[in-house]
């Protein structure tokens, strides 16, 4: 079953690896970064957005993102630089405002040759509760919204679990 799973997870890594899409931009669109724009105007930051400078340095020296979620039987691990980047691009540029109401569902490890590089909390349910919370000494440092594709991506990696889990 694990090694199902982590077929199907791999394949959708490749699959989307293949498209074709720029390194994350520094220009902030919120049209398409923003989980939802009704809510928009209301939303304040909790923290600032992830600098451009540690995006590059995940985007270089990331080899391993590991999401270990805390109440479902599985993880997501990649295991290549080229594996990780298509994760990474599902952060948005657009910081997030982190609500009490929204808990976290895993921990996000990323990692460079066996080195723990950053650590974060995956935030996922109805909008705007989509977001990533980065940690620096075990403080949480920025928060961002996921990307329209990465909620897409993680609606249909929680749907392939359960329809092979029937």
């Amino acid at each position: 079953m694990r090694n199902i799973l982590y077929v199907a997870v791999v394949g959708l890594v490749f699959g989307i690896a293949c498209q074709p899409t720029p390194k994350q931009s520094t220009q902030d669109d919120t049209t398409t970064s923003n989980p939802s724009s009704s809510v928009q105007d209301t939303i304040i930051p909790t923290h600032p957005s992830i600098s451009q400078e540690v995006m590059d340095m995940l985007w270089d020296k990331c080899t391993s993102i590991d999401y270990i979620f805390y109440s479902l039987p599985y993880s997501i691990s990649t295991s290549s630089n080229a594996e990780s980047r298509p994760l990474l691009r599902h952060i948005s540029n657009t910081p997030a405002q982190v609500l009490p109401n929204c808990p976290a569902i895993a921990t996000i490890m990323y990692i460079g040759n066996g080195e723990k590089l950053l650590q974060a909390s995956l935030h996922l349910s109805a909008s705007p509760c989509s977001y990533v919370v980065f940690y620096e000494n075990d403080k949480p440092k920025y928060a961002n919204y996921l990307t329209p594709e990465g909620m897409g991506y993680m609606k249909q990696l929680f749907n392939s679990v359960q329809i092979q889990n029937q």
